[in-house]
């Protein structure tokens, strides 16, 4: 599914401080994206182009049908586009494991990251050596309270996003990214899959992929494997996730945990299995 998006939700981290006074916009004479939103007393406010002198609406998320009718820019990366790819400061997670990926080809899959963020043992083979980047759009969060981080080559100049077709990983969130929230680290759970979303009448057929971003409300749920009731697993699924389409569980470590085996859904250790006392 190809995504057409022209998206991006606010980082309070992006900006500087709240506006004064809303730029003044009559007609069809609102600012240039990001400039399309302003902050003032804690609040968002979209400039509606043709609404007059009260052209701005109250857009303050977590309100996930204005978020994507916001316009910051396209995803395409420059010259035609305004996404960015940054790479993760510190990486504070040591493994996911994902059972049944949300993708073209659901498939189990476990990722291993070093301190930086980059994949050092994988189930795919093609992820490792790659490394975890944020994107953003013209300088903002594609969700409005958690981050967007994508696996991404190291080009020659230890940049992100220079592979040879970045947008296919932009178009295939569910393989290629994964959502932080605080503490929380989640996999990509693809809106269009499971709801409707408004059409944005500025960008035309909107009607692509959208990526829900309530990593930091994932459930959870912990149970043992027989035979292994020694290291109790604790697994994560999003909320309201409707099971009988689509299956979608995952669970994590972080750096500063002790180190655990990392499980597959049948409880086999397939990596950090040096701990693992059924082995022995």
């Amino acid at each position: 599914m190809k995504m057409m998006l022209l998206l991006s939700l606010v980082s309070a981290g992006a900006i500087q401080a709240p506006v004064e006074d809303l730029p003044t916009a009559i007609g069809e004479n609102c600012p240039q994206p990001p400039a399309t939103v302003s902050f003032l007393g804690g609040r968002q406010y979209q400039c509606e182009p043709e609404e007059g002198e009260d052209a701005y609406k109250d857009v303050t998320p977590p309100d996930d049908s204005a978020h994507w009718s916001l316009n910051f820019g396209s995803i395409e990366q420059p010259p035609r586009g305004t996404s960015n790819f940054r790479w993760a400061d510190a990486w504070p997670f040591r493994s996911i494991v994902i059972m049944s990926l949300p993708a073209r080809h659901s498939r189990d899959a476990y990722y291993i990251f070093d301190h930086n963020g980059t994949v050092i043992d994988s189930s795919k083979e093609e992820a490792i050596g790659e490394r975890m980047a944020e994107m953003t759009i013209s300088g903002l969060r594609v969700w409005p309270t958690a981050n967007v981080y994508y696996r991404m080559p190291t080009g020659k100049n230890g940049d992100a996003g220079t592979d040879r077709d970045p947008m296919q990983r932009v178009n295939d969130p569910s393989y290629f990214a994964l959502i932080v929230e605080q503490a929380m680290l989640c996999p990509i759970l693809e809106e269009a899959e499971f709801a409707n979303w408004p059409r944005d009448r500025r960008s035309g057929d909107n009607t692509g992929t959208y990526v829900n971003g309530h990593c930091g409300n994932a459930e959870s749920r912990s149970f043992s494997f027989p035979g292994i009731e020694h290291d109790p697993q604790t697994y994560y699924t999003y909320p309201g996730f409707p099971i009988s389409k689509r299956e979608l569980f995952w669970t994590f470590q972080r750096h500063d945990e002790p180190e655990r085996p990392v499980r597959d859904r049948k409880g086999k250790c397939v990596a950090l299995c040096g701990s693992d006392e059924s082995n022995r």
